[in-house]
Formats: structure tokens, sequence, C-alpha cells
């Protein structure tokens, strides 16, 4: 249950989740932006909003092309992948909050180092924790 250097399908398996990222993140994006700048939703409610839509393309795209999950969507998966995203969200919406309300950067350059941080702790996360089964099985 460790990061092998050596495997070339770890390298594959972040590019895999940088793809299903990308995607994630433009979900986000959008939704964030429809409901901040065209609803004029505050960021605190506008950025969990907009983070769980990308959390549910990120559950699929993740479990059956960057991991490769064979098993059943079970009830232990899902609240496993729910807590690390929680966790993330939690990073998210700290970040962009602080930067925001604080350090008083714009809504939408504050949500670049948060979603940067997001993704590191979603990666972490589902390749060790989540769907670590399935990867550490098929090596």
């Amino acid at each position: 249950m460790k990061f092998n250097f050596k495997d070339k399908n770890e390298y594959i398996r972040i590019i895999k989740f940088g793809f299903v990222g990308i995607f994630n993140t433009a979900v986000d994006w959008v939704v964030f932006f429809l409901l901040n700048t065209l609803a004029g939703i505050n960021v605190v409610i506008s950025q969990p909003i907009a983070y769980a839509c990308g959390v549910i393309s990120s559950y699929l795209g993740n479990k059956f092309f960057t991991f490769k999950s064979k098993e059943k969507v079970t009830f232990a998966e899902t609240a496993k992948f729910v807590t690390v995203n929680l966790i993330s969200l939690g990073v998210s919406t700290l970040i962009i909050t602080l930067l925001v309300k604080n350090a008083g950067w714009n809504e939408y350059l504050a949500k670049i180092p948060s979603t940067i941080a997001a993704m590191a702790v979603n990666f972490i996360g589902s390749r060790f924790f989540v769907f670590n089964k399935s990867v550490d099985g098929a090596e």
C-alpha cells in the first residue's frame, strides 16, 4: 500500500487522475460561476455546492477509469470516498475563504490554490484509502 516509483502504472494513474480532475474541475468551476457570479450566492455557500457537483463525477471517473475498480459500489467504499472529499472540501473552502476574506483576493484567483490543494488531498486519499484494494490487488 505504498507508491511504487518504479511502476509505470503509478504514473499512468496520476495522469488519468489528472484528466478526470480536469473534467471535475470544469464541472466545479462552471457551477461556481453560475452560483457565485450569475446568481450572486456567497462564496461560502457556492463553493461547497460546486464542489459537490465535481465530487459526483470524480467518484465515477476515478472508480472506473483511473483506478479500474471492478468491485461493486459499496457503502464502505462510498463512505471512504465521501470522507476523503469532505476533508478536501474543508481544505479547499478554508483556503478560498482565507484568501478572499482575509487577503482580499478575487474569488477566481483564490480558487486556483484551493483547487490544487484539493486535488492533492484527493489523489492521496483515493489512491491509498478508497481504491487501494483494486490498485494494490492488481500489482
